[in-house]
This record gives structure tokens, sequence and C-alpha cells, in this order.
């Protein structure tokens, strides 16, 4: 059973753990917490059979929204999981008064860009050599 629910302190170890397998540069722990508790953030988790499977989180200022991270367990991936995670932070930047979400992507993510792209995200600019290891980064915006 799957359960879409506010991300809480309890589950910054689990998110590390995604986190870390997930990426090439990953957020530290002290960096995901740092997040959590700044004042504008949004955050959900998703659990499948009470474990999270899934996460995404971002923050808002005035009529803005950026995603920060998002990130899918390997073991559950293409199941639209990500999908549900950016439609409920979509959904929740409106609670805030926010008109557009901003997000980046490395190029080489194709999987990612896809389901942005599903999401109604479109790409506005590029950012050269923006990750550490030398990538561009893909800026994408929905308006909503």
């Amino acid at each position: 059973m799957l359960k879409l629910r506010a991300w809480a302190v309890s589950d910054l170890d689990r998110i590390g753990e995604i986190e870390q397998s997930s990426f090439s540069d990953p957020w530290s722990g002290q960096m995901l917490e740092g997040a959590f508790r700044s004042l504008n953030f949004i955050g959900f988790v998703l659990e499948e059979e009470s474990r999270v499977v899934g996460y995404i989180g971002g923050g808002h200022v005035l009529d803005e929204g950026e995603v920060f991270l998002v990130a899918v367990d390997s073991q559950s991936r293409n199941k639209g999981y990500g999908k549900m995670l950016v439609n409920e932070f979509i959904r929740s930047c409106l609670d805030y008064g926010v008109k557009r979400v901003f997000l980046e992507v490395r190029r080489s993510n194709t999987t990612a860009i896809a389901c942005y792209t599903s999401c109604g995200f479109i790409k506005i600019a590029e950012r050269a050599r923006y990750y550490g290891d030398g990538e561009d980064a893909i800026i994408m915006e929905k308006k909503i």
C-alpha cells in the first residue's frame, strides 16, 4: 500500500540513504536537515509497505517555488512514483500562492527530464558546467 505524506525529521536517515545511492553528488545529512528546517520548506515522502521509497523537497519564496531534491529508491523506479511526488509538490505550492515552479536537472538524466516534462515542465535555460563533474544543468519551469 502506498502512502504519500509530509516529510518528517524521522525520515532524514532513509532519505539520506536514497540520496547517497541515487546521485554522484548527493546532499549530506546536514544539508538535508538544513533544508528540512527552513521556514519555507515543502517536502513529501512516499511510503510503500511503511518504508520510504521516494521523496521530494523544495521551497517557496513569494510566488515562486523550487524543487531542490527528488529521488526514488532504485528498486521502486518506473512505477510513476516520481511523477506522484512532483505533482504533490506542485499541488502544495498552490497553497502558498506559488505561480511558477523551477528545478534543475542534469542534462544526462533523461528519465527525470521525461518525468518533469510529463508533469508540465518546460526547458527554459541551461547552466554550462554547473555540476562538480562539469556536466550542464537544464533549468525547467512550470507555470501553475
